[in-house]
């Protein structure tokens, strides 16, 4: 599920009283790390100015019922904040971002004893002012990795081109898949392709969108 990120009260009415499917085994929910109405504001996230909002919503999504609860907190943030409140724009703000993310992160375990917590990122982090592991929040706090990877720039519609990206870098930086693995495991985490999808554009054809898929999926 995706919540909206109008405001911190707006999240905690949106959780409430929420349940999941009976039998359900997992319920992901990606949540904002800020809010339109807190934009940019890490230093007083990391004050621990919306911890009380955060503790809530996890016990809110653990009261659920499903067996599990992975929380997508703050996805791409290393795209920045022309598509998130909570993106980051510049090295200024890292040290309080990584702040902001581990102060929430603690709040909605407190809430919700055994949520899991997911700090995931677009593939590619464009900026180059920043490194994206810089805004890493740490082991101690992270559960699981997650990657956005959309089949783009270019399609994967060919091994070749698949094996060349996999192991692509940026800035320093993972952008292809295998070195987005390789660095999670270095942390000793799971790396979830939390989104993915095909393009069927430039003459490309089903078979190699769908050979991009399978090839995601043997990961």
């Amino acid at each position: 599920i995706f919540l909206t990120h109008t405001s911190f009260p707006s999240l905690v009415r949106q959780t409430t009283g929420m349940r999941a499917p009976k039998g359900v085994p997992l319920l992901v929910a990606s949540l904002p790390l800020l809010t339109s109405d807190t934009k940019g504001q890490f230093a007083q996230c990391a004050a621990g100015a919306f911890d009380a909002s955060f503790r809530q919503i996890g016990a809110n999504l653990k009261a659920t019922g499903a067996q599990g609860v992975v929380i997508r907190l703050g996805w791409e943030a290393n795209i920045g904040s022309g598509s998130h409140p909570w993106g980051v724009d510049g090295p200024d703000q890292v040290a309080n971002y990584v702040q902001c993310w581990r102060h929430a992160a603690l709040a909605l375990k407190a809430g919700g004893p055994g949520i899991l917590v997911e700090w995931t990122n677009a593939k590619k982090t464009a900026n180059t002012a920043f490194h994206v592991l810089d805004l890493y929040p740490g082991d101690d706090v992270v559960d699981l990795w997650g990657v956005h990877y959309y089949d783009t720039g270019p399609e994967k519609s060919t091994q070749a081109i698949w094996d060349k990206y996999y192991t692509m870098t940026f800035n320093g930086g993972p952008w292809g898949l295998g070195t987005w693995l390789a660095a999670a495991q270095q942390h000793g985490k799971k790396l979830a392709l939390s989104e993915y999808a095909v393009w069927q554009q430039d003459g490309q054809t089903a078979t190699a969108a769908l050979d991009y898929t399978r090839r995601a999926a043997a990961l």
